[in-house]
């Protein structure tokens, strides 16, 4: 599958009366909002059909579709992208993790983060009050942090508990530093994902959501676990040292370090804000 072969289709199907139509159009003339656009000729139904024929065209193939002068051949390269998308988000849709609206817009689902929670059935009671907005920038902070709640004594407003925090915690930073094992879809990787990881750098906010069942804290007591928090302390200060590669990052790519560590710092903010130290609490 290739590029120059996605073109000789198109231009196979190429229609004189379009191609005479078209430019007009299009405004692909001289001071048209198309000046200098080219036009071939070709109806949208063969654009579709041929990127249903080539839809697992490479993204190096599909980068040169997407640059070429020629609008069909532009606008097919777009068709096979939005189809690949489509089809990266499926697995996710039926997990619940996004909603699918129309042929091809999406909305993901966010759970509001200063939300009350109910307690599950056998666990203790949760404060009714609303999340801490912690923002660390270092790990020492978040080291800091897990030491006060454990020392003091806290409240649940969700369901985790300290210990459950710092197991999910170490999942992720050991997965960052040591590998997943998977990767999504590169489609995933450079759109969605990436502009959504850049508002959070931004921004400092992260929203709550569904978490991969690899990431899942095993520890179902509602006591805390000195072993699982040490634990949790010690990747922490791995993880304030880490220089290693991220080429292999399951959700980006070319992600630098420092970048992921403040990633890191802010996932650990975000689910550490959810346990309200005692004496703070009501």
């Amino acid at each position: 599958m290739t590029a120059r072969k996605i073109h000789a289709s198109l231009k196979a199907r190429i229609r004189p009366d379009k191609a005479e139509f078209m430019p007009q159009f299009l405004q692909a003339f001289p001071g048209g909002y198309g000046e200098g656009d080219k036009v071939m000729g070709v109806m949208v139904p063969d654009q579709r059909a041929i990127a249903k024929e080539y839809r697992d065209l490479s993204r190096s193939e599909l980068t040169k579709l997407l640059r070429s002068p020629w609008h069909e051949v532009r606008l097919t390269g777009v068709y096979i992208l939005v189809d690949q998308f489509q089809r990266a988000l499926a697995p996710l849709s039926q997990a619940g993790r996004i909603g699918v609206i129309g042929s091809s817009r999406y909305q993901c689902r966010h759970v509001l983060s200063r939300a009350t929670v109910q307690p599950k059935r056998g666990s203790t009671s949760m404060a009714s009050a609303a999340k801490r907005m912690l923002d660390f920038h270092t790990g020492e902070e978040v080291i800091e942090e897990i030491q006060r709640l454990r020392a003091s004594g806290y409240a649940r407003t969700k369901n985790w508990n300290l210990t459950q925090i710092c197991e999910h915690l170490t999942k992720t930073m050991n997965g960052g530093m040591d590998g997943f094992g998977f990767r999504l879809p590169w489609v995933l990787r450079a759109t969605v994902i990436k502009w959504v990881f850049q508002r959070m750098l931004k921004t400092r906010k992260m929203s709550s959501g569904p978490t991969l069942k690899r990431l899942r804290p095993e520890w179902e007591s509602t006591s805390d676990d000195d072993a699982i928090i040490e634990g949790c302390i010690a990747t922490l200060e791995r993880a304030k040292l880490f220089d290693g590669s991220l080429e292999d990052y399951p959700f980006l790519d070319d992600l630098k370090a420092d970048d992921w560590r403040q990633f890191m710092w802010m996932h650990a903010a975000h689910h550490l804000g959810f346990l309200i130290p005692s004496g703070e609490s009501g």
